[in-house]
């Protein structure tokens, strides 16, 4: 077991104590310790988090800036212990949110919403939804 390897049990062990399940945690920190150690990296580096969390090539940005993010959790503790490893700064790889452009009703199309709600078959439902 490498060094990072043993650090990244270290971590999750102290998460874990603290409540927090680790799960995805676990299995993606053990790939970005692989990744490290295929690339003899000894501490981490922002060029390394950042290429390991942009892969692969044909993901979703989202699912890139959410491996950064495990990453940068484990950054904060390494370089807590020791100030050669790098944490990645936040928004360093923007993802953008993909929320649903709201949709403003006319007058016209609210009196009519209320208008068929008072048809429901049930008059306490009807009441419910014309309110």
């Amino acid at each position: 077991m490498s060094e990072l390897h043993r650090q990244v049990q270290e971590y999750l062990t102290i998460r874990r104590a603290m409540g927090f399940k680790m799960e995805r945690h676990e299995k993606l920190l053990r790939q970005f310790a692989d990744y490290l150690a295929t690339h003899d990296a000894a501490t981490l580096t922002i060029e390394h988090a950042l290429a390991w969390a942009s892969s692969p090539n044909s993901a979703d940005p989202r699912w890139w800036a959410a491996r950064l993010s495990v990453v940068r959790g484990f950054a904060v503790h390494l370089h807590a212990l020791d100030p050669a490893h790098q944490v990645p700064p936040h928004g360093l790889m923007p993802h953008g949110s993909r929320r649903t452009v709201p949709y403003p009703y006319t007058d016209r199309e609210i009196a009519a919403l209320v208008r068929a709600a008072g048809e429901l078959s049930f008059p306490l439902r009807a009441a419910t939804y014309q309110t």
